[in-house]
């Protein structure tokens, strides 16, 4: 039997020019727009099934 005695730390480096996370740009809202369209309409006929999404503003 193995005991895990210590957690590493890893810092999640994210891509910025001020120092705070990048959003959305235009394309890819539209890209999630279409994604949420096409699961929409993929899964219609399936009641256990809920598509949604979020945008980072």
């Amino acid at each position: 039997m193995t005991i895990l005695t210590q957690v590493e730390q890893v810092e999640i480096q994210y891509p910025s020019s001020d120092g705070e996370p990048m959003a959305e740009s235009d394309i890819t809202r539209d890209y999630m727009t279409y994604a949420v369209e096409a699961a929409n309409l993929y899964f219609q006929g399936r009641s256990d099934v809920y598509v949604s999404a979020n945008s980072f503003i």
